[in-house]
Formats: C-alpha cells, structure tokens, sequence
C-alpha cells in the first residue's frame, strides 16, 4: 500500500511525503512484521502543482481568447475548438469535429489553403498565413485570416496543426467599397480628361479657322487690350 500525505517538521515546514507499507507474518511469533519505505516528494508535488497551474492557464487562454483557435490533426480532421470559434461559424464543438476544415473553406480558396497545408505536412514550412471565406453553418460567407502552425502534443503520438483564426469580414467589405470608389473615381477623371482633351482640340480648331481667316483678310487687323497689348494682328497689319 502506498499513501501521500503532508507532514510539517519541527520548523513548521510542509513536506509532501510518499510512503509505501508492507507487511508479512513473522515467522518466530504469532504477529505481523510491518515495514515502510517514506520519501520526501515536495519538489516533485511542486512541479505537479506548476504543471496544473499552467494547464489551468493555457485553458483559460484558450477558452478565453478574442480570436477563434482550432486544432486538428494533420489529415485536417477538426479535433478541438474554442467558444470563439464555434460563435463565428454557428457550430457546436462536437460538430465541427465531425468536420474536415476543408469543408468549412469556399471552394475558390481551398486550393491555396491545401497546399499551404501540404507545405506544413511535409516540413517545408513552419507556419502560414491565409485570407479566406468560410460558410457559416446557415450558409452565410465570412471573411477570415488564418495562422497555422504545427505542434507537437505529449498527449498525441503524432503532430497537430493549431489555427489562429480571425474574423476580417468588415475589414473585407470595407476594401470592396474603397475599391468601387476608387474606380468610380478612376472613371470619372478617364472620362474628364477625354472631354477636355475634346474641348482642346475644338479650341485649336477654332483658332486654327480663325488664324486663316485673318491671314486671308486684305485689311490690316489689329486686336489689342486695354493697356495696349496687341493680343491679335494678321499680316496685312504688320505690313
């Protein structure tokens, strides 16, 4: 038999001791031989206790986090989800992992997303990031940016990939718009610049008729401004 237990020395320290227990019928007299074999395990309860602590936080952290997190297998099978996430696509947790993420993805945007994937595979990459659309549960499109990257779990005999994923639909639809009014803009000044390079060639015809006339007149012909700047004159005139 084996217990833990605490026990506080003449300092009124606490130690954690393991102590295992025997027994075995004496062989000289009608009694029982009990033997103990104790050990002082408080550094190793110390590191217990750490490990919980940080289990704790990782936990919380993941739980908790403002971005959706997701981990799945390297088959992209969807083991695990965060609240996040799971708000962001509609999904239950045991949904999604009835799930393949490529399933999740809009088919014009898997191709990509799968050989970003096969590059993490094979070790080619250590992580990736991605802009793409994912379907809602009710079919609805969102936006999203992913960063994926591998790890190695002591609780799983092979690697896991781990994805941060954002939601970006408002930043996304915010560039559709700057983009359509970019163009509009575009077009506007295209065609701006059209009318007044039109405007600029009729001008220069005008001129061009009104400088043959006065060339073709046998009177002199001189056309000047109030302070007597001559703007205006044909040949007749500076004969």
């Amino acid at each position: 038999m084996a217990i833990e237990y605490r026990f506080c020395d003449r300092d009124e320290n606490i130690h954690w001791i393991s102590s295992t227990f025997t027994s075995r019928r004496s062989e000289t007299s009608d009694c029982w031989i009990v033997t103990s074999y104790s050990m002082d395990i408080s550094k190793q309860k110390q590191t217990e206790v750490s490990l919980q602590s940080n289990e704790a936080l990782l936990s919380a952290m993941f739980d908790r986090s403002a971005v959706g997190i997701a981990l799945c297998d390297f088959n992209g099978q969807l083991l695990k989800t965060n609240s996040t996430f799971q708000t962001m696509l509609g999904y239950e947790e045991e949904e999604l992992q009835q799930l393949h993420f490529s399933e999740l993805t809009h088919q014009d945007d898997r191709l990509e997303s799968e050989h970003s994937f096969g590059q993490l595979i094979e070790g080619e990459i250590n992580f990736f990031q991605v802009e793409k659309r994912y379907f809602q549960k009710n079919g609805e499109i969102i936006w999203v940016r992913a960063r994926v990257s591998k790890i190695c779990s002591e609780h799983s005999q092979s690697p896991l990939a781990i994805a941060f994923i954002e939601n970006i639909t408002d930043r996304k639809q915010a560039e559709l718009v700057l983009q359509k009014v970019n163009e509009e803009l575009e077009l506007r000044v295209r065609e701006r610049t059209q009318e007044l390079t039109q405007s600029q060639a009729a001008l220069q015809n005008q001129t061009n008729l009104l400088q043959t006339i006065l060339d073709s007149m046998g009177d002199g012909l001189l056309v000047a401004d109030t302070e007597g700047q001559f703007l205006i004159f044909n040949p007749s005139a500076e004969r």
